[in-house]
């Protein structure tokens, strides 16, 4: 079984009971999640953020970038398999060491989670200052549809090709 988590659920003993209970079970971890883990107070959070999945680090998946995956293609079949992100998936056992080596000093990786907390925290806040312009943004595209086409999108149906 799979569970996509988010930043909330990271921190929580659900999780912890739920990784616990069978190594069948695995976590999606998004990168938005992952931002959130990182920013603010980056040392702080990010060990707090990750103390679960550091002792289950083979039942994490990681998603490729938000980004990456909306451009993604093709048919359906597969489409989960191609939104995972092999590589990071494959080493977050040694993120996990990573990360406990520099919450036990190591000043080289500290410094590279804190640099990697400012880098999330200038894209989160480019994100939410985005969201404040989306509502004028989604009424100008509806703008550009009819009543019958917004009624087709609203079913999540595609438009018949013209």
């Amino acid at each position: 079984m799979r569970k996509v988590v988010d930043s909330n659920f990271l921190q929580s003993d659900e999780l912890r009971t739920y990784l616990s209970s069978s190594r069948q079970n695995k976590v999606v971890l998004n990168d938005y999640a992952s931002m959130e883990a990182y920013k603010g107070d980056t040392l702080n959070s990010i060990y707090h953020s990750m103390e679960i999945l550091v002792q289950h680090p083979k039942q994490v998946i990681v998603l490729k970038s938000t980004g990456i995956v909306c451009g993604l293609r093709g048919r359906a079949a597969g489409l989960q398999r191609r939104m995972i992100d092999e590589r990071q998936t494959r080493q977050f056992s040694e993120y996990s060491q990573a990360l406990l080596a520099a919450k036990r000093g190591n000043l080289s990786l500290e410094r590279q989670l804190v640099d990697l907390g400012r880098e999330a925290t200038v894209q989160m806040d480019r994100v939410l200052a985005d969201i404040v312009d989306m509502p004028d943004v989604i009424e100008d595209m509806a703008k550009i549809y009819s009543d019958a086409e917004l009624k087709i999108f609203r079913k999540a149906n595609r438009l018949p090709m013209k």
